[in-house]
């Protein structure tokens, strides 16, 4: 099995964490708060309960959290690399190819150097692949906290267009590495649940697992597995405070429709940046914050 990992002293590595930029302290009123709420007095903030609740954080920052990102290249996977590490988390990405996750690593870096990076170049659908991945990311982050699925892969043809080897290789790459990856992180996960407060799972699936549409027979089949099994994790892994989020974007602007026809523009397409930040809306609120399933679609007004 092939593979490649970024190298102490290059690209991969840096020093730990850095603190999330200050709060505002001014005090002032804000406003009011979504759906009607009540307005915030003079030195509250959304941070602060209303009478008789508990006083607990509204969220937490990503300062000592350990993500693995898989697809973390390009697009989506990159984007949110890029979005966590600036909130100061650690983070590890996976990919086929060394070139673009040595990119997303530099551009990290580039920006800070007190954060941690790495990547390892590998074919996750390769025997053993899975488990090679998790131990590399377990040693270079020292734990895990979060496991982001996003590698993915599809083509849009009717069915008899398609011969064996690419339906094998979209059922590998969409479903069986999901599947095998979220096994071997497991226990880390569970282990990471405990260290600190509570552990995410987040599987991206697509909107090709909400509906069919006509060339996307194997696509939709791959993606409705991802959303299958994710629902049967958010019940499994509950009890051992592993949140699990489904995430269906619709049709972003990555390299996936260079291959793939799209039905609207790319100009009017979702941007990865802005499924990036539902993630890190995700990763960074409470652990007793469920969202099981994140549906983001661009808004495209027919004339």
């Amino acid at each position: 099995m092939k593979g490649s990992v970024g190298a102490a002293g290059t690209i991969g590595t840096s020093v730990v964490g850095r603190k999330s930029p200050s709060k505002d302290g001014t005090g002032e009123a804000v406003g009011q708060g979504i759906h009607g709420a009540r307005g915030y007095r003079r030195g509250e903030s959304a941070d602060t309960p209303p009478p008789g609740y508990p006083a607990r954080p509204m969220s937490r920052n990503l300062q000592e959290r350990r993500i693995l990102i898989t697809g973390g290249g390009t697009g989506i996977g990159r984007a949110l690399a890029e979005s966590a590490a600036r909130e100061g988390a650690s983070v590890f990405v996976t990919g086929r190819r060394s070139e673009p996750l040595a990119e997303t690593v530099g551009s990290i870096l580039s920006r800070s150097s007190d954060v941690r990076a790495g990547f390892l170049s590998i074919d996750i659908t390769a025997p053993g692949a899975p488990i090679r991945l998790v131990a590399e990311a377990l040693q270079f982050l020292g734990g895990l906290d979060a496991l982001v699925v996003n590698a993915g892969f599809g083509e849009k043809r009717p069915l008899e267009g398609f011969d064996e080897k690419t339906i094998d290789e979209s059922i590998a790459v969409n479903l069986t590495a999901a599947i095998k990856t979220t096994h071997a992180a497991l226990a880390a996960l569970e282990k990471g649940a405990q260290e600190r407060p509570g552990a995410d799972l987040i599987l991206v699936a697509s909107m090709a697992g909400m509906q069919g549409f006509a060339g996307g027979s194997i696509d939709c089949a791959t993606k409705w597995g991802v959303r299958g099994f994710g629902k049967a994790l958010q019940e499994e892994l509950k009890p051992k405070n592993i949140r699990v989020t489904i995430v269906c974007p619709g049709s972003t602007d990555t390299e996936f429709f260079d291959r793939f026809p799209a039905g609207i523009p790319r100009a009017e397409m979702l941007r990865p940046a802005e499924i990036a930040d539902a993630m890190i809306h995700v990763l960074s609120a409470r652990p007793e914050v469920l969202f099981e399933e994140l549906i983001l679609r661009p808004r495209v007004v027919k004339s």
